[in-house]
């Protein structure tokens, strides 16, 4: 198995209209850090077929991205569980397929844990939480 240096895992549902613009924001990021990426796009059972075939069409288009589509619907946390399992990276990062989390965030993130060893982990937090 290939390590990269960062990993990226988004847990995805109902989300066609959008996942092929964030995915591209994520790419956008990724490659101002620099280095070898892979976006792990987990499909949880989504039931609309048009997120499925987004995914598969991205994943067709970008070698860095996997399309992950779990058999029944495990929830956020369960599929970004098996998002991480399947990372290859050296950092992982997880966020949300809604933009909750920006993507223009993720170098924010892996430059607060580059070069520290002392650091297992980075939590960012919202200036505006928009959910419960």
């Amino acid at each position: 198995m290939t390590r990269v240096d960062v990993s990226v895992v988004i847990p995805v549902y109902q989300s066609a209209n959008w996942i092929e613009r964030l995915t591209e924001g994520v790419v956008s990021a990724l490659e101002t850090i620099g280095g070898t990426y892979e976006i792990l796009l987990i499909n949880d059972a989504s039931p609309d077929l048009a997120t499925g075939e987004a995914l598969d069409r991205i994943a067709r288009r970008r070698p860095s991205v996997r399309a992950v589509h779990l058999p029944k619907n495990a929830g956020q946390f369960l599929a970004t569980l098996h998002g991480l399992g399947l990372a290859r990276g050296e950092l992982v990062v997880t966020m949300d397929d809604d933009f909750q989390h920006p993507p223009g965030e993720i170098p924010t993130l892996v430059g607060a844990i580059v070069g520290r060893p002392h650091v297992d982990c980075v939590m960012g937090t919202f200036a505006v939480k928009q959910h419960t």
